[in-house]
């Protein structure tokens, strides 16, 4: 009896478990694990998991950007270009703390400039410049060079101005034509002296001819010395009138001389003020001013902000030359070199730019290094969309961005690799 109690009992637990009461899970649960299984078999067809190699990136570009390096260090208080925009050579990038009015310095360049134009042509033509425009008093380590070379200049322009030159050169050209015509003048007195003397000469003679036949007397004679005497001292009295008419054409002469050397003096002394001025403007610029060597865009690193401190250690920005593509510099392994070619696609993740919300950057390998560098191959990555992420986001170039690369080796279906690994195991 208790045994067909226990077939009834077992036979009733059957009977429950296909009815209609039992919950949809536990009735339909085999067929609902074997779609579900289904559907998973069928994804693991659609979807691909590719095999991987990781390798740390640098951002950097095709052709090697400038880096803009500091001279010496100090605080930045001007930061004139925002990272990507476009600068042409010569362009004012930063500036660096210092003690002059940066509106004066760029006056004081303005007028270096113009002093150089006019300079390749004459000197005297500087002079022209109106120097009282420029009020210059806020030039800091520059103030004494220009100070020196502001004296310079009026010194020249007085030297040149007809208040001085002409004035001086007047006087010397009166006094010169005065002489010259004295000079004349005394040479024909001389000549009329001379025939005097000379007649004077030969009377003297006749008499004293005279005098030794006893014609004259002694005094009679010495009369005719005494004429003889007068006209020779006339005569060389006009010589010595014509000597130092002569010495003075000849220090009139030096004056003149003495005056064009004076003038080219204050040339020569303004030209040395300029070129100091010049120089130590130069010197000034790279020591507290950086720009441009190039046309090209601006990539500023991370720090570089106005009262941010900027060392000669480290570069303050970048210029990447126009026409230049943002490339990627990756190092891999001698383990993964053989599995890694030419054209292999490659996905960058910058550290910047989280890759949740901006996506990746996509590329392929352009070319491999030949020769390790420290146990590592360095490799080339064309970025095929430029800065553009996958999620259609541009990123703003930035010399020097790290992050991490991942090299695609084969990008198979999920189904494919699961069965290769069963089939390897």
């Amino acid at each position: 009896m208790a045994k067909d109690k226990d077939i009834f009992i077992e036979g009733e637990n059957i009977e429950n478990l296909f009815s209609d009461d039992l919950h949809p899970f536990l009735k339909w649960g085999m067929t609902w694990l074997f779609v579900v299984g289904i559907a998973l078999f069928t994804l693991t067809y659609f979807m691909r998991w590719p095999e991987v190699v990781k390798a740390s990136a640098v951002l950097t570009s095709s052709e090697s950007p400038k880096a803009m390096i500091p001279k010496i260090q100090g605080k930045i208080n001007g930061l004139f270009f925002a990272n990507g925009q476009e600068v042409s050579q010569g362009d004012l990038l930063i500036t660096i703390g210092n003690t002059a009015d940066q509106t004066e310095v760029s006056q004081l360049l303005t007028l270096i400039d113009l002093v150089d134009t006019l300079y390749q042509y004459r000197v005297e033509e500087v002079a022209d410049i109106p120097l009282d425009y420029f009020q210059l008093s806020n030039l800091g380590e520059l103030q004494q060079s220009y100070e020196q070379f502001s004296r310079s200049f009026s010194e020249l322009k007085f030297a040149l101005s007809d208040e001085y030159l002409q004035s001086k050169l007047s006087l010397i050209y009166q006094r010169a034509s005065s002489l010259r015509k004295m000079n004349v003048n005394l040479r024909l007195q001389r000549n009329t002296m001379y025939t005097d003397y000379e007649n004077a000469v030969a009377r003297y003679e006749k008499e004293n001819l005279l005098y030794e036949k006893g014609s004259i007397t002694g005094y009679e004679l010495k009369d005719y010395e005494g004429v003889m005497l007068n006209k020779r001292l006339s005569f060389q009295n006009t010589k010595n009138a014509i000597i130092q008419n002569e010495g003075q054409q000849q220090d009139l002469l030096e004056q003149k001389i003495q005056l064009t050397q004076s003038i080219e003096q204050q040339k020569n002394n303004f030209v040395q003020a300029f070129k100091t001025l010049k120089s130590t403007c130069g010197q000034w610029q790279a020591n507290y001013e950086i720009r441009s060597p190039i046309d090209g865009l601006v990539s500023v690193p991370s720090g570089t902000e106005v009262d941010a401190v900027v060392s000669p250690q480290a570069p303050a920005m970048y210029i990447l030359p126009i026409g230049a593509d943002a490339i990627v510099q990756i190092r891999l392994s001698q383990n993964n070199l053989q599995a890694i070619d030419t054209g292999k696609e490659v996905r960058i993740r910058l550290t910047a730019y989280p890759y949740e919300d901006f996506g990746v950057l996509e590329g392929s390998i352009l070319r491999i290094a030949d020769i390790p560098t420290e146990g590592e191959y360095e490799a080339i990555v064309k970025l095929n969309k430029g800065l553009n992420t996958s999620f259609d986001k541009k990123i703003d170039f930035i010399n020097g961005l790290s992050g991490e690369a991942e090299v695609i080796l084969d990008d198979e279906r999920l189904m494919i690799r699961l069965f290769r690994k069963l089939l390897k195991s």
